[in-house]
């Protein structure tokens, strides 16, 4: 019966110890994650530089350095000290979110809708290349990503499955 008790007394220490060193490791954890995260800083961009862009749905770097934004109401070009807001030509108004892509050294951007436009670096703004709802007839039409190759394909994953555009005319 003694040894019993004497077991039950050295659980107790030790479940008492267990706990206690499991609440210091917990404050420490806790206090080192409050210090780190106070160091962090995060600037706004529109109050950089007193503008709205809200609702920003991607972000690109491109060869030259600067940061593109994307947002419905339309493409943020910045710099350290600069920046410019350009609009898109849409031929359909029902844009909820626009992507940017970035890749073979030349900027998209892809309307949910399926507007697909190219930044023209000589005339410095973007251009409509194709409207795919308009052109596949289907006014319902998502479009959620898209892919440049090589070759000068646009691949778009779609509420129609995944599809394949090439502009001869580029």
């Amino acid at each position: 019966n003694n040894d019993i008790s004497c077991w039950q007394s050295s659980t107790f220490k030790i479940s008492k110890l267990i706990i206690f060193n499991w609440l210091v490791f917990s404050f420490f954890v806790f206090f080192h994650t409050t210090i780190v995260a106070s160091n962090t800083g995060f600037n706004n961009i529109n109050n950089i530089f007193g503008i709205s862009i809200r609702e920003a749905n991607s972000v690109v770097k491109d060869n030259y350095g600067f940061i593109w934004v994307s947002s419905k109401t339309g493409i943020l070009r910045l710099t350290d000290d600069d920046y410019r807001i350009y609009q898109l030509p849409y031929e359909t108004a029902n844009v909820i979110s626009v992507k940017l892509i970035y890749e073979n050294s030349k900027l998209v951007a892809l309307s949910n809708n399926g507007q697909i436009f190219n930044y023209n670096e000589i005339s410095d703004r973007f251009e409509l290349i194709i409207n795919l709802s308009k052109e596949m007839n289907d006014n319902h039409l998502v479009t959620n990503e898209m892919l440049l190759d090589t070759e000068g394909n646009y691949w778009l994953a779609s509420s129609t499955g995944i599809l394949k555009y090439n502009n001869k005319n580029e």
